[in-house]
């Protein structure tokens, strides 16, 4: 998230704002979000957002192409300001309805009309970093200008006059031979006159100024403050948002619990970028953050999740718990989540500032379901971790392939399996770039990977599925074909006869009830379907002969039942009469940007859920 505004008119209307384009709006305080979309261009982000402060169904977007403007609540939007320089902050007036002031890298600009027109106002040919306005006195402005980093690096002035006159404040006592982060200003309400500028943490060093006197004199609170974001409450305690939760002070500033820099996680377990404050909401504080937005009603002593109606992003993978407790388990952009009721509510288990964990989740123990394997991301190499706790935390696995500089370098798993009589036994296939040899490598543990070995001579695998019926028989899927392994990996031959040569086999998935059939699917060549333990194949695609099959799923309780995950098309199932595949009706799944993620749960095998990597998890009841 990079964005939280709040209409000052209407203390209710809240606007959050996700940097991939989705804006949401609450009419409740922050308790549920409504989504809203505007129209971006093709990679233009959002920067920023802000409440008219006069009028609460009209917000504006900073993104990196310009101002976006809506007048209903952000149903609609029209594109303004399109002859300004870079913007760098935008506010509405205070005052005057329909003034906008926008501080940009060439001066500090007026609109009378809702940024329809601009006029140049001040600082011509200046670059303004921030801009403030007093919320209890609407004539007192403050700017910070970009200065002489070898004697000034910032400029802060002032206005008392609604913007009509200027002039410098004493110098702010910075190291100079440098600039530092980014500036904003936060008014103190509970001390009329307070001010405060910060210089958050996206440069070589940080720092935190106060004033009572409109910056004739400053005070110097702390000089490396780690600050994100920065809010002052109605009764004067302040919060500052950092990489690693939330700090609070009750003495404008001299001192912060806990200390900054944080340094070590608190709470919310969050990379916060955004804070609020205000005794007119349900929860009076709310902080936004990489893993969503957090809410608290006892001065940032505890905090809740408060993303009810928000969309998370990313979401490439869900678990379902074969035995137990029925329970989905899922990443969802920087946290794990758990649902006990077939995705209807999540709770959110692990965030990505708690430590380590997955980008997506790989593999499941069929009898003890709290034991998740998942593949983190770091840079270009993937390493493996491993929960015995449900998601609810996360530790590193041993693993031979690491980038730690130096030459460009690449790890990628492309599989996790176990073998379901023994699943200690684990084995990893992936590629690893440069090692010695071909760099496609495949592991095998048989202790839950403490310990390992490679498996020398393996081909090239892509994918890999594990016999449940006959312990120690493989399947690998490559683009020189269909292999088997009988020795647990250690030796491989080609099979599938009939298959289509120079195609990639994607996916492969094998009846439950008879693991002699089963179904392979190659890229951009359809489906195929083998009898006898993938020695001969033969063609079962009609009806998606051209589909990319993301996912292949059999019913545990009716072989019969055969479900595709297609990308760019939807869900389809296997006519075993007709002998052809058709389309699941399910009006409620995008089929634009759907990437065939598809699970069953096998505890309620008639309930599918698709993952969408950009809209969420959907859930289809077939018998319905």
């Amino acid at each position: 998230m990079v964005a939280l505004t709040q209409a000052p008119s209407s203390p209710q209307t809240l606007y959050s704002v996700i940097a991939d384009g989705r804006v949401y709006a609450s009419a409740n305080g922050g308790v549920t979000w409504r989504l809203r979309t505007p129209p971006l261009q093709t990679g233009e982000i959002i920067l920023d957002a802000v409440a008219d402060p006069l009028n609460a169904q009209t917000v504006y977007l900073r993104t990196s192409l310009g101002l976006l403007r809506s007048s209903d609540d952000g149903v609609s939007w029209s594109r303004i300001g399109t002859s300004l320089p870079a913007i760098e902050v935008v506010l509405p007036d205070r005052s005057l309805p329909g003034v906008l002031w926008a501080a940009t890298q060439r001066g500090l600009y007026r609109s009378a009309d809702e940024g329809g027109t601009w006029q140049l106002a001040a600082f011509d040919s200046r670059n303004l970093r921030a801009l403030g306005i007093d919320p209890l006195d609407p004539d007192i402005f403050l700017v910070a200008l970009r200065g002489d980093p070898l004697y000034a690096p910032v400029i802060i002035s002032r206005s008392t006059d609604h913007g009509a006159t200027w002039e410098d404040t004493s110098q702010l006592p910075l190291f100079v031979g440098r600039f530092p982060g980014e500036p904003g200003f936060v008014f103190d309400v509970a001390h009329p006159g307070t001010t405060y500028v910060f210089f958050d943490s996206g440069s070589d060093y940080e720092a935190l100024f106060r004033t009572a006197d409109l910056g004739t004199t400053w005070t110097s609170l702390s000089a490396s403050s780690g600050m994100n974001d920065l809010a002052s409450s109605p009764d004067g305690a302040l919060f500052a948002a950092t990489d690693f939760g939330v700090s609070k002070s009750t003495d404008q500033g001299t001192t912060w619990v806990p200390p900054l820099p944080l340094i070590t996680p608190a709470a919310p377990p969050d990379r916060l970028v955004r804070i609020l404050a205000s005794a007119a909401l349900p929860n009076p504080l709310l902080a936004a953050g990489s893993a969503g937005l957090w809410a608290s009603v006892d001065g940032g002593a505890s905090w809740q999740d408060s993303s009810r109606g928000i969309v998370a992003q990313g979401i490439v993978s869900v678990l379902a718990s074969p035995m137990g407790a029925p329970a989905l388990t899922t990443v969802a952009g920087n946290s794990v989540y758990r649902s006990v009721d077939q995705g209807t509510t999540w709770i959110r288990l692990h965030t990505r500032a708690q430590g380590r964990q997955p980008v997506r989740l790989a593999a499941l123990h069929p009898f003890r379901p709290r034991t998740i394997y998942g593949i983190d991301s770091q840079g270009q190499g993937e390493t493996l971790l491993k929960s015995v706790d449900g998601g609810r935390s996360w530790s590193s696995l041993s693993f031979p392939y690491a980038c730690q500089g130096g030459p460009p370098c690449e790890v990628k798993i492309h599989a996790v399996t176990l073998d379901p009589q023994r699943p200690e036994t684990v084995y990893v296939a992936g590629f690893a770039h440069p090692t010695e040899g071909t760099g496609y490598f495949l592991l095998h543990s048989d202790d839950g990977f403490q310990n390992f070995t490679l498996l020398e001579g393996s081909p090239r695998l892509t994918g890999l599925t594990a016999d449940p019926d006959r312990s120690g028989t493989l399947y690998g899927l490559s683009c020189q074909g269909l292999y088997k392994s009988f020795d647990a990996g250690v030796s491989w031959r080609k099979t599938g006869r009939n298959l289509p040569s120079n195609a990639c086999a994607t996916v492969l998935v094998l009846d439950p009830r008879n693991t002699r059939r089963l179904w392979v699917a190659l890229a951009g060549r359809g489906l195929f379907f083998s009898s006898d333990g993938g020695g001969t194949f033969q063609s079962m695609s009609r009806g998606l002969e051209t589909g990319q099959i993301g996912t292949l799923l059999f019913d545990p309780e009716d072989s019969s039942q055969v479900y595709a995950g297609v990308s760019g098309r939807g869900v389809y199932r296997w006519h075993a009469v007709r002998r052809q595949w058709a389309l699941l009706a399910n009006p409620g799944l995008p089929t634009a940007g759907y990437r065939g993620i598809l699970t069953l749960d096998p505890q309620h095998p008639s309930v599918l859920y698709a993952s969408h990597p950009e809209r969420g998890i959907f859930r289809l009841d077939v018998e319905e």
